[in-house]
């Protein structure tokens, strides 16, 4: 077992290989429990399986046939609800999580936990059950293509990464739903999830004895395969190259333009440069006082939304400017967006700016400090990007800590014309307008 500090992080890799992760937490009324199947994500997936790890994600809650404890889909929902607690799941790109909330109260952690490790190892896969969450995700697949900006993203994604399995939905077509037999589901779900690299993460509170409870819950699931020792191997065999450029994509079905303006970066990051970078994406685009807030939406009132946003994956990031409008004022909007990153450049950011910046994500950690959520899924983030386990504390020291210079140096080094992008989603726009905004940037 391995303790990171005080407030009794630990991370122990248990006789099957299962991980588990526990953060003690005495004074919390609450435990968070996180599932995450590492290798499971949409980008694992062969293009005969798109869609596979999302279905597996959904099919978790409807039911299982384990031989101590089976479980109808009426089962599980009652289960938590009778807690208080919630409930939940997701698909990204580099993995699968189902997790829970609940209060800690006498029992609950043990029948969250056994319930977690009976869906995690032998769901029944019910032909009816499948075939009614393959209209519920369709369904979900329509209202993500209805949806503007999900859409957009959707589209950035493929741009950037053509051709590529970062590149591709996470949820897969509607005709990709279709196409995915119970066989090859049940497959993907034994290959992915009862045998795949399992990360378990529990933060609240608990006792010694439930903490022993939850070891010989996970050492009874089946033997899983060997933690990757993240950085110094990988999970992606090939990592995925950036395809830079100025890309209009045309969808007549949306009133609203989506812009992007984005940067590439190398991972893995130590947690110095990770607390740079979040310092320079709060000051840039991710509050309310921020350049790109206070430039694009109060001064100029070109827009309602508009924002910066990091993405990390195990093998690359980006920092995104964003922002909407309605195509009039488009050209405007692209000449707003790119200047305030080239202000970045030109105009270092003030001492107030980078305080305010750190104050902001200071408070954010004081807040997540008492959500077990957060914690729980903070702790997966930093094992999964291959750092220490730091507690609020460390993290918060790590934000302090973080140099103007440092900020400066960053900004100096993302910002390369060479690796940008700039994508421009929405209805069709004319000649004259292409050709402005293609000026504003170049």
């Amino acid at each position: 077992m391995e303790f990171y500090n005080s407030t009794m992080i630990n991370k122990e890799v248990l006789q099957n290989n299962v991980v588990l992760i526990s953060q003690q937490l005495a004074t919390a009324k609450s435990v968070a429990v996180g599932f995450y199947f590492l290798s499971a994500g949409s980008r694992f997936e062969r293009e005969s399986m798109r869609g596979a790890s999302h279905f597996c994600e959904h099919m978790l809650f409807k039911g299982t046939l384990a031989p101590d404890h089976a479980l109808s889909r009426h089962d599980i929902a009652v289960l938590f609800d009778r807690m208080g607690g919630y409930v939940n799941a997701f698909t990204e790109r580099d993995d699968v999580c189902a997790y829970c909330t609940f209060p800690a109260l006498p029992g609950n952690l043990h029948r969250a936990f056994s319930t977690f490790c009976s869906m995690a190892s032998h769901c029944s896969f019910d032909p009816q059950e499948l075939e009614n969450e393959r209209t519920v995700i369709q369904n979900e697949v329509a209202s993500v293509q209805d949806d503007a900006e999900e859409s957009a993203l959707d589209a950035l994604a493929k741009k950037v990464w053509p051709c590529q399995p970062l590149g591709m939905s996470i949820t897969g077509s509607i005709d990709d739903v279709a196409s995915l037999t119970r066989e090859a589901l049940l497959d993907w779900y034994n290959q992915k999830f009862v045998h795949g690299e399992l990360v378990v993460v529990v933060c609240g509170a608990f006792t010694s004895s439930e903490y022993e409870d939850m070891k010989l819950l996970l050492e009874a699931l089946p033997v899983h395969a060997s933690p990757v020792p993240f950085p110094q191997q990988k999970r992606v065999l090939t990592s995925a190259t950036w395809s830079s450029g100025f890309v209009f994509e045309k969808d007549n079905r949306f009133s609203q333009c989506q812009l992007f303006e984005l940067f590439p970066f190398k991972m893995p990051l130590t947690h110095d440069q990770l607390s740079v970078l979040s310092v320079l994406n709060a000051l840039f685009g991710d509050t309310m006082s921020s350049r790109l807030f206070e430039n694009l939406r109060e001064k100029n009132g070109c827009c309602y939304s508009t924002c910066s946003f990091m993405t990390c994956y195990e093998d690359i990031g980006f920092l995104a400017a964003t922002a909407s409008c309605d195509k009039k004022n488009v050209v405007k909007i692209t000449q707003l967006l790119h200047g305030q990153v080239t202000d970045l450049l030109k105009n270092q950011p003030t001492d107030e700016e980078i305080q305010c910046a750190k104050d902001h994500l200071l408070g954010e950690e004081f807040l997540s400090g008492e959500d077990m959520e957060s914690l729980m899924k903070r702790n997966l983030r930093h094992y999964a990007m291959g750092l220490e386990l730091y507690d609020t504390e460390q993290v918060c020291a790590s934000i302090r800590a973080v140099q103007k210079n440092a900020i400066i140096t960053f900004i100096k080094e993302l910002l390369s014309d060479s690796q940008r992008t700039f994508f421009v989603y929405g209805p069709s726009l004319s000649k004259k307008q292409q050709k402005e905004m293609l000026c504003q940037i170049m």
